[in-house]
């Protein structure tokens, strides 16, 4: 079977969306090992912004 354009295409994004898939899996374990209440989330630190912006 002939790869298409459309049949590599759609491999290079299922690739990225696993890569973000992992990353996001990796945060969540990461957030739920920390305490967020709200002094935290008011006054974050370095690792916590690093979180929650990959979260986001």
């Amino acid at each position: 079977m002939k790869a298409t354009a459309e049949i590599l295409a759609l491999g290079q994004i299922l690739a990225l969306c696993r890569g973000h898939d992992e990353v996001l899996n990796d945060v969540l374990y990461d957030l739920s090992r920390r305490r967020l209440d709200t002094q935290a989330l008011e006054h974050p630190g370095k690792e916590d912004r690093r979180l929650l912006d990959q979260f986001a």
